[in-house]
């Protein structure tokens, strides 16, 4: 649900006037918000209830505690068949990576949805995830594509440690600019998860160098395999037939081959044998 805005309907104990005027003023009344949102919590984690609170839109600090999952983002809409072109890598980490209140947050990609359609045609689904994964965001989408992705990305969702591209000591790295690395790692098990995210339009021929050593993982003795297979990662008209993510794994020495459409992604694990 979404928020409570602003009112001005005296009738009900909203607004105010300033002294000397007739004019009515909105308010809005976060505290009884608050209590809505925190009555709603309780009732939904209650009596064996096992409810979910989804909030539509970044909730207000005073409320953001009884919230369980959160979405937004379908203001791109504004941008119509440009889609999502101007939006990159630095901005979704300072605009759409929302972890500031710690609430799981998902990004609701407007062009994905049937609604795209009427604002300049829908977005493939490999190209949400290209956005979304490396960044630690799953897209908000209930779509049986998706099936395949929840599964393998399940085991390392909130079990993981998180080693982001743009750290310095990410144990991946890429030969190409905006094609991004990143890593979910369960080091105990010897065993992570990588994306890598070709953000550019136009398709890549990718190193990726592996640090298997950080990873907690002997070099000589790991294989890296797909996590998603063909055709959930394809764009959904490649060029000539060309089923680029289909092709072999090509790791040999910490070096890791990868070839990419633009705006599309591998979703690979790597473990120690």
């Amino acid at each position: 649900m979404s928020q409570a805005g602003a009112c001005r309907n005296h009738y009900h104990g909203c607004g105010y006037q300033l002294e000397g005027s007739d004019e009515w003023h909105p308010v809005i009344n976060i505290l009884a918000s608050r209590r809505l949102y925190k009555r709603m919590h309780t009732f939904l984690k209650s009596d064996g209830r096992d409810g979910v609170l989804f909030r539509h839109g970044m909730p207000v600090a005073a409320v953001a505690g009884f919230v369980d999952v959160v979405t937004q983002g379908e203001e791109w809409a504004y941008e119509r068949e440009n889609q999502y072109d101007n939006l990159t890598p630095e901005m979704f980490r300072a605009r759409e990576m929302r972890t500031q209140y710690g609430a799981p947050y998902t990004w609701y990609t407007f062009h994905h949805y049937y609604r795209g359609i009427k604002y300049g045609g829908r977005v493939p689904l490999s190209a949400i995830l290209t956005y979304c994964l490396p960044h630690r965001v799953l897209p908000c989408e209930g779509r049986a594509g998706m099936w395949p992705v929840w599964k393998a990305t399940d085991e390392f969702w909130t079990s993981s440690e998180f080693l982001p591209y743009w750290s310095p000591d990410s144990p991946i790295k890429t030969d190409q600019e905006n094609v991004l690395g990143s890593v979910y790692l369960k080091k105990a098990d010897k065993k992570a998860m990588l994306v890598v995210a070709n953000w550019n339009t136009e398709p890549w021929s990718v190193n990726v160098k592996i640090d298997a050593a950080k990873l907690g993982m002997d070099p000589s003795h790991v294989r890296v395999t797909r996590a998603v297979q063909h055709p959930i990662l394809q764009p959904e008209d490649p060029p000539d037939g060309d089923t680029m993510n289909n092709r072999p794994i090509n790791y040999r020495d910490g070096l890791l081959k990868l070839d990419l459409h633009g705006r599309n992604l591998e979703i690979l694990v790597i473990e120690e044998d």
